[in-house]
C-alpha cells in the first residue's frame, strides 16, 4: 500500500511540475520562433550571426557568474526548512555572484574588445556585458530547491514576454542589432529582480553584513560544479563562435538556426531534469531504490513524447527550415536530420545525468563536463576544417555519444548500498 501511495505521490510532482515547467518553456520555446526569423528579416543574417557569437560568449560568462549555485544552490535548499538558514543561504549565494562579476568585469571587456574589429561589433559585444550582469540576480535555482515551480515558471514567462515585446520595438534596422542581446539581459533583470522580491516576501530573506568566510564556503563548496557548467556549456555552444573563427559570421548564423530547433527539440530532457531534481535529491538520502524507481516511472513519459517529436521534425523538416529562412534550404535540411541523431543519443543521457547529480558525484560530472568540450573543440577543428558547415552538426552528434558512454560508465561504477 505504501508503495502505490508514493508512486502516487511522485506522480503528482511529476504532473504538476510538467503543467508549470512546460508552460514557461512553451513560451521559451515560442521565443526563437517569433524572434528569428524576424531577426534575420530586420538586421541581416551576417548581422545576426555576429549577436549569436557575441551571445555565446556573454552567456559562458554568465555560467561563470552563476558558478555552480544552480546545483549546490538547489541541494541545499530542497532539504531545509529554517527561514533563517534559507535566507543565509539565498543571500550567501547573491553576494558571491555579485564578487564573481566584480572581480571579472575588467576581464570581460578586455576579452570584447579584442574580439571586435569594427564599432557595430563592439557595441553589440559591449551591451551583451547585461546577460552576465543579470546572472547576479538569476533565482531560479532558489525557486526550483524551495519546490516553488509555479512562481518560477511565472517570473520566468515574464521576463520572456519582456524580451519579446521590447524586441519588436526597437529591432527595425540592421544598426539595432547591437539592442538584441541588451533587451535579453533586461528580460532576465527584470525576472530576477521579481523573483527577489517574492522570494524576500515569503521568506523574509535578510540581506546582513557580508560574511567574506561564508562567501569562501560557498566557491570552495561549488567549484566541482563551477567547473562542470562551464564544460557544459563549452560543449554544447562552442560551435557558434568555433564557426565565426573558421568560416564566417554568416555561417554562425546559418548553424544557429539548426542549434535553436535543435534546443527546442531537447528542451524536454531539461523541463525533466528540472523539476525532478529536487525530490530525486530528497530521495536519494533515504532510498536510491525509491528515487531510481521514480525516474523509470516518470522518464518513459518523456521518451514516449521525444520519439512522437523527432517523428514529426523529420516528416515536416522542410517546413520547418522554410519558417525561419529560406537561405541555403537544402543544406540547412541535411544539418537538422543529422542532428536528430544527438536527440535520441540524449534519450540515454537525461535519467543517468540527473541521478548522478542528486547523488552529489561532484567530482565524476567535473571530470566529464571537462573532458566533454575538450573532445569537441578537436574534433569540431578537424570536422569543420575537412567537412565545413555540416561538420559542426557532426561535432555535435559526437558530444552526445561521448557524454552518453562516460555517464554509463559512471553509473556502472557506483556501488549500491
Amino acid at each position: 500500500m505504501k508503495f502505490y501511495k508514493r508512486t502516487s505521490t511522485d506522480l503528482n510532482y511529476f504532473f504538476s511540475g510538467t503543467f508549470y515547467t512546460g508552460l514557461s518553456s512553451i513560451v521559451g520555446l515560442l521565443v526563437p520562433i517569433i524572434l528569428v526569423p524576424f531577426l534575420i528579416k530586420k538586421v541581416g543574417l551576417e548581422n545576426y550571426g555576429i549577436s549569436v557569437v557575441a551571445f555565446s560568449i556573454s552567456f559562458f560568462f554568465s555560467m561563470i557568474v552563476d558558478y555552480g549555485f544552480y546545483i549546490t544552490g538547489v541541494n541545499k535548499l530542497s532539504k531545509e526548512n529554517d527561514p533563517k538558514k534559507i535566507s543565509a543561504i539565498i543571500t550567501n549565494i547573491i553576494y558571491t555572484k555579485a564578487l564573481i562579476f566584480l572581480v571579472l568585469f575588467p576581464i570581460f571587456l578586455v576579452v570584447y574588445y579584442y574580439l571586435t574589429s569594427n564599432v557595430i561589433e563592439w557595441h553589440v559585444y559591449l551591451f551583451s556585458l547585461l546577460i552576465p550582469l543579470a546572472s547576479i540576480l538569476n533565482l531560479s535555482w532558489a525557486l526550483q530547491g524551495l519546490h516553488q515551480i509555479k512562481a518560477w515558471s511565472l517570473l520566468t514567462i515574464l521576463g520572456q514576454v519582456c524580451y519579446i515585446i521590447t524586441i519588436y520595438l526597437f529591432i527595425d534596422e540592421p544598426s539595432d542589432v547591437k539592442f538584441i542581446n541588451l533587451l535579453y539581459g533586461i528580460g532576465l533583470l527584470l525576472s530576477g529582480g521579481a523573483s527577489l522580491l517574492y522570494l524576500t516576501k515569503k521568506y523574509y530573506l535578510e540581506f546582513k553584513r557580508i560574511n567574506m568566510d561564508s562567501l569562501g564556503e560557498e566557491l570552495k563548496g561549488g567549484y566541482h560544479f563551477f567547473l562542470s557548467n562551464i564544460g557544459n556549456y563549452t560543449s554544447l555552444y562552442f560551435l557558434s563562435p568555433l564557426i565565426w573563427f573558421l568560416i564566417s559570421y554568416e555561417m554562425a548564423g546559418i548553424y544557429s538556426i539548426i542549434e535553436k530547433i535543435y534546443n527546442i527539440a531537447r528542451r524536454p530532457f531539461t523541463i525533466y531534469q528540472t523539476f525532478m531534481l529536487p525530490k530525486v535529491s530528497q530521495q536519494v538520502q533515504l532510498d536510491r531504490e525509491i528515487a531510481k524507481r521514480n525516474i523509470k516511472n516518470t522518464y518513459i513519459f518523456v521518451i514516449a513524447f521525444m520519439l512522437i517529436e523527432v517523428s514529426l521534425i523529420f516528416v515536416f523538416k522542410t517546413e520547418i527550415i522554410s519558417y525561419f529562412t529560406l537561405i541555403n534550404l537544402s543544406l540547412l535540411e541535411r544539418m537538422l536530420m543529422i542532428s536528430l541523431i544527438g536527440i535520441l543519443v540524449v534519450i540515454i543521457n537525461c535519467p543517468l545525468s540527473l541521478y548522478l547529480i542528486a547523488l552529489d558525484k561532484k567530482q565524476d560530472m567535473m571530470k566529464i563536463s571537462l573532458s566533454a568540450p575538450v573532445f569537441g573543440i578537436i574534433a569540431g577543428f578537424i570536422l569543420i576544417t575537412k567537412f565545413g558547415i555540416i561538420g559542426s552538426i557532426f561535432t555535435l552528434v559526437l558530444i552526445e555519444l561521448f557524454y552518453a558512454i562516460y555517464l554509463s560508465l559512471i553509473y556502472r561504477k557506483i556501488k549500491p548500498l
